[in-house]
C-alpha cells in the first residue's frame, strides 16, 4: 500500500494459544500491541489458529460469529463432566472439542 509515496508495512501475526496461559486470540493481541510499540505505522492483520487442540473451539467461534455451548457428557471414565461445543456462524456446523470431556 502506498501512502503519500511511503510503503506501509502490513504484518499477519497468526499464533496458536500458549497452553494455559493464553488463548490464540490474547496472544495476537498481545504481540500486536509489541509490533505498534516498535512499529507504530504499520498495519497489522490478527489471524489467530488452532492447531486442532485446546483453543481450536474459541479461534472458530470467533472467526465465524458463531457461539460456545455447554451440556454435561460422560467423560472416559463414567462420571459426567461439563463440555463445550459450537455452533459455527453458518448454524449448519457443529466443532466439538474432545478436551473438554476427555
Amino acid at each position: 500500500m502506498h501512502k503519500g509515496g511511503e510503503t506501509t508495512l502490513k504484518i499477519i501475526i497468526a499464533p496458536d494459544s500458549f497452553k494455559g496461559s493464553m488463548d490464540a486470540i490474547d496472544v495476537a493481541k498481545s504481540i500486536e500491541k509489541g509490533v505498534k510499540r516498535v512499529l507504530p505505522r504499520c498495519e497489522t492483520l490478527l489471524l489467530p489458529v488452532g492447531d486442532g487442540g485446546e483453543g481450536t473451539l474459541e479461534v472458530l467461534i470467533k472467526a465465524t460469529g458463531g457461539e460456545i455451548r455447554t451440556c454435561h457428557v460422560k467423560g472416559p471414565r463414567g462420571d459426567m463432566v461439563e463440555a463445550k461445543y459450537g455452533i459455527l456462524g453458518n448454524r449448519n456446523t457443529c466443532v466439538i472439542e474432545m478436551s473438554t470431556a476427555s
